[in-house]
């Protein structure tokens, strides 16, 4: 394995089953002014890795979001954040830290291609506040 090349430790490594994400398109109107439903996707997501942002990395975030729980993924597929002025709303990564049935929701808020073409993303995901 290279320096730098993540995919063998991502598959060392990885969420057993993976994980489940939720990719949404938020309502937009069309070339003709008609109103499109919002709609869910559910995908699996495999292989990925998962860690909690910790110390430094929690700095690097505004202020008001450093109390706020963020996990770190590593997936060998793209996951989404939301674009402006598009139909495109952030991927929503359900994931328990803890490993039991208990998931939350993370909203993804970065996404890289990591290290261009090394065959993974690197990703941060904010967790939602229960409603």
């Amino acid at each position: 394995m290279l320096f730098g090349d993540l995919q063998g430790v991502i598959k060392d490594f990885q969420i057993p089953g993976g994980l489940d994400v939720e990719r949404r398109t938020i309502g937009a109107r069309d070339e003709l002014g008609e109103s499109t439903p919002p709609a869910i996707q559910l995908l699996l997501i495999s292989p990925v890795v998962v860690h909690p942002l910790v110390g430094a990395e929690l700095e690097k975030l505004v202020e008001g979001d450093r109390d706020r729980e963020h996990i770190r993924l590593f997936p060998v597929q793209e996951l989404h954040t939301a674009r402006a002025g598009t139909s495109q709303a952030a991927d929503v990564v359900l994931y328990d830290p803890n490993g039991g049935g208990n998931k939350g929701r993370y909203r993804v808020i970065t996404a890289e291609n990591h290290m261009r073409n090394a065959g993974h993303w690197k990703c941060i995901a904010k967790r939602e506040e229960a409603s």
